[in-house]
């Protein structure tokens, strides 16, 4: 684990994807669509990876998002029901490390955070559901092979990630599996999701079996959840003389907790808002 995956056809291109779709998400497919985080300037990254029962247990592979982006200190934090637990315990601490030149885990009680290199990746398992969940708030979240449609789990998670409003991106088998997650988000948020795009870094051996003979991949296609506008962007106030102000106040399109996207959208919906009162008053003359 180098950073030496030169194409799909090597050895470890099975056991790298996971990792290396994070890397893709992070590096285009976040600075796409959500231009305004400039997340790649950030120095330290908090990822939430949701109900991956299969990442937690090849978590060395993560290492190489220290290798590909050495100037970002990462924290994952694997969240699930079904992650293994340690006795009665719930929640762990992990550093995933390189010593002697051999990547390694490492229980973070046996190094104090005063000793712990700098380049280290820290890990935290949560063993719970995700909308129960407290803690702070991420700058990404990821999940794999989510199947919204059979874990009633979604939709109590669904709408704890629409309170959060941070970029969040899952990869799916198949096209199919992206494109029926929609119904699940809109049913629990009455937000959308993205169209699926193929994702570079998916796993190359295929899937056998299935409903039908359309290829199916791991981490195949990769989409991202659209939030449902703020309420506060959809009537915006129309401004007459005894509302303006020598303060400037930002408006709901300029809010700063919005994305690029939920910005477009509201300022189209005013455009729309304001072409309809120029013609009522023509109208009414």
């Amino acid at each position: 684990m180098n950073g030496e995956v030169s194409s799909l056809s090597s050895v470890v291109a099975p056991v790298l994807s996971s990792a290396l779709s994070v890397y893709y998400i992070i590096t285009s497919l976040v600075p796409k669509h959500f231009p305004d985080l400039n997340l790649l300037k950030k120095q330290t990254l908090r990822i939430h990876i949701l109900e991956s029962y299969r990442e937690f247990h090849t978590m060395l592979t993560f290492w190489e998002l220290s290798v590909l982006l050495p100037h970002v200190t990462f924290e994952l934090v694997f969240i699930g029901g079904h992650l293994p637990g340690w006795g009665d315990k719930v929640l762990h601490h992990f550093f995933i490390q390189k010593i002697n030149g051999s990547v390694s885990i490492t229980d973070s009680s046996l190094i104090p955070d005063e000793e712990a290199d700098k380049r280290i990746i820290r890990v935290t398992v949560h063993r719970c559901t995700y909308h129960t969940l407290q803690g702070p708030v991420p700058d990404l979240v990821v999940g794999f092979k989510p199947a919204f449609l059979r874990n009633d789990s979604w939709f109590s998670t669904l709408p704890k990630l629409q309170t959060l409003r941070v970029p969040a991106f899952f990869c799916e088998i198949s096209e199919l599996r992206c494109e029926s997650s929609e119904e699940v988000m809109n049913k629990a948020t009455g937000g959308t999701v993205s169209p699926p795009t193929i994702n570079p870094f998916h796993c190359p051996l295929r899937i056998n079996g299935g409903d039908n003979r359309l290829p199916r991949y791991s981490n195949g296609f990769i989409f991202h959840l659209i939030y449902k506008p703020l309420a506060n962007v959809q009537h915006p106030q129309t401004v007459t003389n005894s509302t303006i102000q020598s303060d400037h106040t930002p408006s709901p399109v300029e809010s700063p907790h919005l994305t690029f996207w939920e910005r477009r959208a509201a300022a189209q919906h005013c455009r729309h808002s304001q072409a309809k009162i120029k013609r009522k008053k023509k109208f009414c003359r």
